[in-house]
């Protein structure tokens, strides 16, 4: 009996084990059947739709999700204290959806909507649809490193990125993003100018892209921390045939605020 049962539990732990590093028949069959570049490499080409949504939380929400240093509370308390009041086309400051920059999102963490990504063997090119037909562009260069000082790179509204590939996921670092900016509007996440996010890219079947993030800001967090976005392929393009209006780095958007109505920027159009 006692060699039976030792047999029995040899079996267990070896199926265990089994278990532990071999990929299940689902995954593995996934993996076969995504589409692929002529390397071998995912394709994440196309034009993708998710991303997540809603509306953003409470203060109190917040302070529970979020590890917020001092400064970190501080600037939520700013960005979230009309949180729920629309303050119209110029905002208000108290308002997150103001520190969105410029009618939209800035951050590289905070863009959403559809997006269209192109693909060869050095980058990946993605153009996101934001709200008010506008967009935003991110270079991901596969390969390349960021330099050894980072501050000969001007700080941007996107960054630096560089990506490698671990796999069949493409592992995406950023670097030097401008600071005042939100991580996510829905939750007035600050950011500053310390702020990294390294992302991977997975296609968990042929028309399913998972992105999981993790966002560090020593400034604005105590210990990094992430979430996950989940797209789906778009096949029908006739949805954003219209006109876009690309979103230029234009001087009144410097430092989170809005302008004047008599800027001469908008008395000049």
């Amino acid at each position: 009996m006692t060699n039976r049962m030792s047999s029995i539990f040899a079996a267990a732990l070896t199926m265990a084990a089994l278990s532990l590093v071999v990929p299940s028949a689902s995954h593995a069959q996934a993996s076969k059947q995504i589409p692929r570049t002529p390397d071998g490499k995912p394709n994440f080409e196309g034009l993708w739709a998710g991303g997540g949504g809603g509306v953003r939380a409470t203060r109190e929400e917040i302070a529970r999700e979020l590890p917020l240093t001092d400064w970190g509370k501080e600037q939520v308390e700013y960005v979230t204290r009309n949180d729920g009041e629309y303050a119209g086309e110029t905002g208000s400051p108290e308002d997150a959806r103001y520190h969105s920059l410029c009618g939209g999102a800035s951050s590289p963490a905070n863009v959403g909507g559809r997006i269209e990504i192109n693909q060869n063997p050095h980058r990946l090119f993605l153009v996101y649809f934001g709200d008010d037909t506008r967009m935003w562009a991110r270079q991901l260069w596969i390969g390349r490193q960021h330099p050894q000082d980072p501050t000969d790179y001007e700080l941007t509204w996107m960054g630096h990125s560089v990506a490698k590939w671990d796999g069949d996921t493409l592992v995406v670092d950023t670097i030097r993003v401008k600071g005042g900016t939100l991580v996510d509007r829905r939750m007035g996440a600050p950011q500053s100018d310390q702020f990294r996010m390294v992302e991977r890219y997975q296609l968990t079947d042929p028309t399913t892209m998972r992105i999981e993030r993790t966002f560090e800001d020593p400034q604005a967090y105590t210990r990094p921390w992430n979430n996950t976005k989940v797209y789906k392929l778009q096949t029908d393009w006739s949805e954003i045939a219209g006109e876009w209006e690309v979103l230029e780095q234009h001087t009144v958007c410097e430092g989170g605020t809005y302008p004047t109505e008599d800027d001469p920027w908008f008395t000049s159009q």
